[in-house]
């Protein structure tokens, strides 16, 4: 008996750090949640309408060492799949702190305890499977995720004025087992789900690995595992006139390394709004500001004898993704090389930044 372990995605990533597991993706797929397809149709049609909006800034966290030992207390006595009892060690990493039990589990916070990270490995593993047809409903994962989120993390996902917590999208971590004769059946089961939620700000979603709470849950309905990338938002008093979208099209074929208009290129997932690279990624003196994230594939020809012989044949295809202002002027971001070529009216603009990424295994870094 062969059996290996997939994520089977309704979109990709998680917070950028998707369950890591073997194997390819499953082809039954959870849907993205209503928010999203139109948030995908609202950004091809319209983009952000040519909106003026306010340019934001990141309130600063509480530390990661302080964050870090209120969850550790927070769920010392708990008895489900988030536990942090008995003993465990504390490991101080140049972005963070992570504490490790002697049972498995792992938390993890960064930079500014702004970003969280919670796995219980033993939880996850010690689960049940069902069937892929008797996996937890998308209507499900976002009730016991929200009552999760409310009762558990309200103090770290608080929702100021004018926001709103999403419902983004789905993910299963799925176990294919198959007799090792080629004609026996594909058995799929599920042994772990995730439901990820975004924030709106005053209508406007942000896009990126920022403002994203993700909740793991075992079939029985228990959560086993948390991921958060939240901050809270305060007004700069500036504010940016954004663009239409043809201008975002011609603009996003300027600056990026692999232009996503360009033929040969399937544009899969669109989405305007505000732009926030995460605590881990960000540039702490960067302001969040407008943007487009485009998710794209680009097909080429990597064998052209075979492809000569046979057009469907000798294709390479590269999954990307960027985010690219959108503001009619661009403020800076030392941590967003798009940014940096295209802000205006002060000193370092016009310099790259960080080097771009390229090909990305998650391409809406979500």
């Amino acid at each position: 008996m062969n059996t290996r372990r997939v994520l089977n995605v309704a979109g990709t990533g998680l917070l950028g750090c998707a369950l890591l597991l073997a194997g390819a993706p499953s082809t039954a797929q959870a849907a993205d949640y209503p928010y999203r397809r139109n948030l995908n149709a609202n950004s091809r049609e319209v983009g952000l309408q040519g909106a003026v909006l306010p340019v934001l800034q990141r309130a600063e966290g509480r530390g990661a060492r302080v964050v870090a030992d209120e969850l550790v207390a927070q769920f010392r006595g708990s008895t489900s799949g988030i536990t942090t009892a008995g003993n465990y060690s504390i490991i101080l990493q140049r972005d963070g702190i992570r504490y490790v039990g002697d049972s498995g589990w792992q938390l993890t916070v960064y930079g500014d305890g702004t970003s969280v990270r919670y796995r219980n490995p033993v939880a996850l593993d010690a689960g049940r499977t069902v069937p892929l047809s008797s996996r937890l409903s998308n209507t499900d994962l976002e009730a016991l995720g929200r009552r999760f989120i409310t009762e558990q993390l309200g103090r770290y996902v608080l929702v100021g004025t004018g926001e709103t917590l999403e419902a983004l999208k789905t993910e299963h971590q799925i176990e294919e087992r198959q007799a090792d004769a080629s004609t026996a059946p594909l058995i799929q089961e599920v042994s772990a789900s995730t439901v990820i939620f975004s924030r709106t700000i005053n209508g406007v979603g942000v896009v990126g690995p920022g403002s994203k709470v993700a909740v793991i849950f075992g079939n029985d309905r228990l959560p086993a595992g948390f991921e958060l990338d939240w901050t809270a938002y305060q007004s700069t008093g500036r504010r940016q006139q954004t663009m239409d979208v043809s201008s975002i099209h011609r603009r996003a074929s300027s600056v990026l390394p692999v232009d996503p208009n360009a033929t040969g290129t399937t544009l899969e997932r669109f989405e305007c709004g505000y732009f926030d690279n995460g605590t881990r990624r960000r540039d702490a003196l960067a302001p969040v500001q407008p943007a487009c994230f485009y998710h794209y594939v680009k097909q080429t020809v990597g064998d052209p004898i075979l492809n000569r012989a046979n057009p469907a044949d000798g294709l390479i295809k590269s999954a990307h993704g960027a985010a690219v202002p959108v503001g009619t002027t661009v403020e800076p971001d030392q941590r967003w090389p798009q940014a940096m070529q295209l802000c205006t009216g002060h000193s370092l603009c016009g310099t790259t930044g960080t080097s771009d990424p390229g090909p990305s295994t998650g391409p809406d870094g979500q």
